[in-house]
């Protein structure tokens, strides 16, 4: 230290700053003018310096000292703190190197993956308050927070998940997500409901509405269809929604109930018959087969007692660019299928259907339905 303090003493004997003092001990006071000073007892180099713009009032300022001086952190890296009123703070946090009053106003942003952020015009009135933001354990990602506008809070969450269908907030929650896989279906959740989907379109489809308008018999049609499959056309061009959730009901004009063994749905490429994928269909939340009297005799003539049989949800995006072959296999039950009737079509409605020998469920191409016209589907509709 004392050959560095002889170096910088000998390099500056030709600056215009020269040594002005040297002390056995801490200089302070006044000062006239740019120089340096050394306490050689403390090995303490000092400047004197203008402390205040503007005006002539020179005085002793340890460089490495403490006061209005730098003090930097044993063992710590980084710039010392600026205390905001033109002077260096005495200490030095590493893990909060600004000091809290550079953060002015309302606003403050912390990791919204540990303590959430929060979000204020600096009033009791209003503001945003995000909590809980996190990432769980099956990779799922929720955002989620509050509104206060006026003294009333409005709770939401904003969610990314993989799986099903999830629980929202709850009541008091509006919660908007995606599924994993299906990108273009956007589903909204209100107060703890069921979830709906919000259209691409811009708009939700409501309970009820029609996927696509249905078939209807105009007459009896024909009966008996052991060990068959019917199949029944939805064409992407013919969609009212592009629906990522929806019910199917299928209509039977005979009979006195129905053993449907299995159910699914085939989509291809618009106008093609090769199976894309599969989707299956359920009944009685989760059954893939269905089997029960009707309790009546259905019939599709002037008396008109059609039975119908409703799917549970069914979670296939739609869209334009596919078609989607509704099947359902009849088998050789003994009890039902045996008298089962399918309506042969009227002028209403834009599917089509027909059947054919044996389960063809599981098959990769689709059988023709060009001119045929017993359906077995009256209803597609928004849930």
């Amino acid at each position: 230290m004392k050959k560095l303090l002889l170096f910088l003493l000998l390099t500056c004997l030709s600056c215009s700053a020269q040594f002005a003092k040297i002390s056995n001990g801490p200089i302070s006071g006044n000062c006239a003018g740019p120089s340096f000073g050394l306490d050689q007892l403390n090995s303490v180099l000092y400047i004197c310096t203008n402390t205040s713009p503007g005006t002539v009032s020179y005085q002793w300022i340890a460089v490495n000292g403490s006061g209005s001086g730098m003090t930097w952190p044993t063992g710590a890296a980084g710039v010392p703190n600026y205390n905001g009123a033109q002077g260096w703070g005495s200490t030095y946090n590493a893990l909060n190197p600004i000091p809290a009053n550079f953060v002015t106003g309302g606003f403050v942003l912390t990791n919204p993956f540990a303590t959430g952020i929060v979000l204020s015009d600096g009033t009791a009135s209003g503001g945003y308050a995000q909590s809980n933001a996190t990432i769980d354990s099956s990779g799922n990602a929720i955002f989620g927070g509050s509104v206060t506008v006026g003294g009333s809070v409005a709770s939401f969450q904003l969610q990314g998940f993989n799986a099903s269908d999830p629980v929202c907030g709850g009541t008091g929650f509006a919660c908007i997500y995606t599924l994993a896989g299906t990108p273009n279906k956007l589903m909204a959740q209100v107060d703890g409901g069921s979830p709906f989907q919000i259209s691409a379109s811009g708009g939700g489809a409501t309970s009820g509405t029609p996927v696509i308008q249905g078939a209807r018999p105009n007459s009896g049609g024909s009966n008996g269809f052991s060990n068959y499959t019917f199949e029944a056309l939805m064409e992407g061009g013919q969609l009212n929604v592009l629906a990522a959730t929806f019910k199917i009901t299928f209509q039977y004009c005979g009979g006195t109930g129905v053993s449907i063994h299995k159910a699914v749905i085939k989509r291809t490429i618009k106008g093609s018959l090769t199976v894309v994928d599969t989707t299956n269909i359920t009944f009685n939340s989760g059954s893939s087969t269905y089997d029960a009297a009707f309790g009546f005799t259905a019939s599709c003539t002037a008396t008109w007692t059609p039975a119908y049989v409703t799917s549970d949800s069914v979670s296939l995006q739609l869209d334009s660019s596919h078609d989607y072959y509704i099947m359902e296999y009849l088998d050789a039950d003994g009890v039902y299928n045996s008298s089962i009737g399918i309506g042969a079509l009227g002028s209403s409605g834009v599917m089509i259907g027909y059947y054919s020998s044996g389960d063809h469920t599981g098959d990769s191409t689709v059988f023709s339905l060009y001119s045929q016209n017993l359906c077995p589907v009256s209803a597609v509709l928004v849930p």
